[in-house]
């Protein structure tokens, strides 16, 4: 099975994690679209409790607008998506991967924008864990 997403996890709190996340992906050219707090919206319409949980849309317009050139549906896939999350005092950051996302359309233009846009988000998960 191919690899959908890249990831990395730490023992860092999850509000340093949260922030570092956001700091890196700026450094590497993508702004955050939306920042969804997904235990806060579950626990307001269900009443259950559950660990920390964000949906993060990051974009760099000239690789979106340069793959929407060539295909409007990659529109469905776009910003890229971001999760970070607690589970059992480690915090885990998960992107999905742009080259699996450019597999599903037969474009050579958007292979090679998801591959310089996944090297770019590589750069954020190898340093989550670092100082």
């Amino acid at each position: 099975m191919t690899n959908f997403n890249l990831k990395t996890s730490t023992k860092e709190k999850f509000s340093k994690v949260l922030k570092k996340v956001k700091k890196l992906l700026d450094k590497e050219g993508f702004g955050v679209l939306s920042d969804i707090n997904i235990k806060k919206k579950i626990e307001k319409k269900t009443g259950n409790k559950m660990k920390n949980y964000r949906m993060l849309g990051a974009c760099n317009p000239e690789f979106a607008n340069s793959v929407l050139q060539e295909d409007k549906s990659i529109g469905l896939f776009l910003p890229c998506s971001v999760v970070v999350y607690e589970q059992e005092g480690v915090v885990y950051v998960e992107i999905l991967d742009p080259v699996f996302t450019a597999t599903l359309f037969n474009n050579e233009k958007i292979a090679e924008v998801s591959a310089d846009v996944q090297e770019r988000l590589k750069n954020v998960i190898d340093k989550i864990g670092s100082p």
